[in-house]
């Protein structure tokens, strides 16, 4: 069974991936476009989300 903190960033990560995909796809109004501000904000919080979900995975898995 997974702790609590590894689901945490497992969620968290997911969040980011379904954003990133989201931007890609350009569902919702959103767009991975770095020329447009609201593409930048997708972007930043994808890649936010699916690091800091990592890192709280990894912090997790060390002894």
């Amino acid at each position: 069974m997974l702790s609590t903190p590894t689901l945490i960033g497992l969620i968290i990560a997911v969040i980011g991936v379904v954003a990133w995909i989201g931007g890609s796809l350009r569902v919702a109004n959103l767009e991975l476009n770095l020329k447009t501000f609201k593409g930048r904000i997708t972007f930043i919080f994808a890649v936010l989300h699916v690091l800091g979900g990592l890192i709280i995975i990894l912090i997790d898995l060390l002894p």
